[in-house]
């Protein structure tokens, strides 16, 4: 019996966190994240993946971590922006939740 979603099956939030992850560090990677290739840079990221994906995850083709990137990546830099908004509005005896919680609420939104 074939897949009814000819697409595949849709990401989990755990693998999106898992391909977040992935993707900063390839880009961590000096000796990997510059001067490649597209293809290769998206093959090297789907194979890092791949070895640390959560349990029980489907298998991804190459294209698909790539295609969930572009889905979520206007989420994370909107996460970015809020964060260093907050970052910019810290005052003193204030921490790391505290920061948060209000970037949280009114600038995070997807």
């Amino acid at each position: 019996m074939s897949n009814p979603n000819p697409r595949g099956e849709a990401w989990k939030n755990p693998e999106d966190v898992s391909l977040c992850m992935t993707v900063v560090a390839v880009g961590e990677d000096g000796d990997k994240a510059t001067g490649q290739e597209k293809k290769k840079l998206w093959d090297h990221i789907w194979e890092v993946y791949e070895a640390c994906k959560p349990p029980g995850s489907v298998i991804r083709l190459g294209g698909g971590c790539e295609a969930c990137w572009r889905k979520i990546r206007p989420g994370c830099t909107r996460w970015r922006e809020a964060l260093t908004k907050a970052e910019a509005a810290h005052t003193s005896g204030e921490n790391a939740t505290d920061l948060l919680a209000p970037s949280l609420v009114s600038d995070f939104k997807v």
